[in-house]
């Protein structure tokens, strides 16, 4: 008889395991085919459309990349708003969900090139050097990333202990973004791209994997909102809503109007578990 009743939670847990690696699979999938949307154009026509362009910016690869770390800055960033109060290192969250909200927005925008290629020329007193070819931004922004995600995961190694395997999926998300955005760069230094082919290759690599560790942030930072305790609402966004949560609602409403306080035992108590 034991063994009967812990099967059905064995299922379920089995089942949840499948649809969470089935949310990942799609966020790579769709990574997968915005770089074939990339090459293929251009084996076949021999040209690359600039919507598609992984090479170039303002287009949906970038829009895509972006989107994909400001949801996992915000989901992180509610978990911290929400245990404000109650975590310890709910700001060191907090600074976390800042930083990927300031990558989705440096994406768009493209400030480490800039930036890099500014400290580039001010260091070599070269005013054409740019970044890519000196390897300075990957020292003077890269370096002090690196260590500020590595310093903010240490110390929230209990919070985000509270949901199994949060702290490791966020540390390969990291790893997967930096080896693509700095191990492409830094190789690239040391054997020079010559021929167009090998400029598409390696620039569908490099941002596929930097897509592809964005992807592993949202989903890392989805379920973990999904499964805190201070955020298990966030499931209720995957589920339909029922006839009986608007009534409760309309319910609720009109005893706020009519000055009232609602019966809590006459509202029905709607469950999505």
């Amino acid at each position: 008889m034991q063994n009967d009743a812990v099967q059905p939670r064995s299922d379920m847990n089995s089942h949840r395991l499948r649809s969470d690696h089935v949310i990942l699979l799609f966020l790579v999938a769709c990574n997968l085919s915005l770089v074939i949307a990339y090459l293929l154009p251009w084996a076949m026509f021999g040209r690359i459309f600039f919507v598609f362009a992984l090479d170039r910016e303002a287009n949906i690869p970038v829009w895509w990349s972006s989107a994909q770390l400001l949801l996992a800055g915000l989901f992180l960033g509610l978990v911290a708003l929400r245990t404000r109060t109650v975590e310890p290192y709910s700001w060191a969250l907090g600074i976390l969900a800042g930083i990927l909200v300031f990558m989705s927005a440096e994406e768009t925008i493209g400030l480490h090139e800039r930036l890099g290629a500014y400290v580039a020329r001010r260091l070599t007193g070269d005013l054409n050097a740019p970044a890519i070819e000196t390897g300075v931004w990957i020292v003077v922004i890269g370096g002090p990333v690196i260590l500020a995600m590595l310093a903010l995961l240490n110390r929230l190694g209990a919070f985000l202990g509270s949901v199994p395997g949060t702290r490791r999926h966020l540390v390969y998300g990291f790893l997967v973004l930096l080896v693509g955005s700095t191990a492409m760069e830094v190789f690239e230094l040391f054997s020079p791209i010559t021929t167009q082919q090998a400029f598409l290759f390696r620039h569908a690599l490099e941002e596929f994997l930097e897509m592809t560790g964005g992807s592993i942030l949202l989903w890392a930072s989805l379920l973990f909102a999904r499964e805190h305790w201070s955020t298990q609402a966030v499931r209720t966004l995957f589920y339909p809503s029922s006839l009986s949560e608007k009534r409760a609602y309309d319910r609720i409403r009109a005893f706020q109007e009519s000055g009232q306080d609602p019966d809590p035992a006459a509202t029905p108590v709607v469950s999505h578990r």
